[in-house]
């Protein structure tokens, strides 16, 4: 059993193997690390070598997407397996979920309840942590602690921490709005018809892996996009990927069951 703790301490590795655990790994994980504990737990002397990820040189001038001072893209890569589409993923899906952070926190901080506003910053700092926005990252550090002790320097800190998640959405949106696909195209695409006989069986296929939650869905979900694309149903099927990503089963399923409705399959 390996710990995966966002506490880095020597004392708190001491807590983890007194408590059971065969090591510990600390977030943001680093892929590499990982796989050296588990080999190490596994006794297999050339398990890495076997099934070390295989990634490119994470180097951001090779990047197809504008400078992002706030973000260390070489990072964020990593921890992906250098997956560009997954990491610019994470990226847009990070903008899109913290839109409303500022305010909830200061609507917690304005009701005193400090275990709300630090459990939000504990969460921004741990997805900025994974994606490389590290300014972002130890920003949210500093301000978590305060809350966690209550110090009288909360509100300094809150807008250090505001500085920089606005500094890191903000470039997001650039890279975002740069890769756009202009109106005049999706106007321009034509609607294709799918014969619901050729999707069935991979629709059914789909809403027992979501319901199981198995991660397989999502090779299944590459699949349905060579029949999906450019049809009705199109818009339904890139938002129940979105859920999927997020690790929301139970609302991908739910738009699963309406895609099949259109095609008069019942899951």
């Amino acid at each position: 059993v390996i710990a995966m703790t966002a506490h880095a301490m020597s004392e708190d590795r001491e807590k983890s193997l007194q408590a059971g655990m065969n090591d510990q790994v600390n977030k943001p994980i680093d892929p590499d690390e990982l796989l050296a504990a588990i080999a190490k737990c596994t006794k297999i002397s050339d398990w890495i070598s076997l099934n070390k990820i295989n990634r490119e040189e994470a180097d951001a001038e090779d990047f197809p997407w504008s400078s992002m001072p706030s973000i260390m893209f070489a990072e964020g890569l990593k921890r992906v397996g250098s997956n560009r589409e997954l990491y610019m993923n994470l990226l847009l899906k990070f903008r899109a979920s913290n839109a409303d952070t500022p305010d909830n926190i200061k609507t917690a901080l304005s009701k005193g309840d400090n275990n709300t506003a630090s459990r939000l910053v504990h969460t921004v700092k741990g997805v900025a942590a994974n994606i490389g926005a590290n300014k972002l990252a130890a920003a949210a550090s500093e301000l978590e602690t305060a809350l966690i002790h209550r110090s009288i320097a909360v509100n300094d800190l809150f807008e250090n921490f505001i500085v920089a998640l606005t500094d890191a959405t903000d470039e997001i949106k650039a890279f975002e709005e740069t890769f756009a696909v202009p109106n005049s195209k999706i106007l321009d695409k034509e609607i294709i018809y799918v014969d619901a006989d050729i999707v069935r069986p991979y629709l059914t296929d789909l809403a027992q892996m979501l319901e199981s939650g198995s991660i397989k869905s999502v090779e299944q979900l590459s699949v349905l996009d060579r029949y999906l694309l450019n049809t009705k149903v199109e818009k339904q099927f890139e938002q129940l990927k979105k859920d999927v990503d997020m690790f929301d089963m139970d609302s991908a399923l739910g738009k699963l069951k309406a895609i099949a409705s259109y095609f008069e399959i019942s899951l």
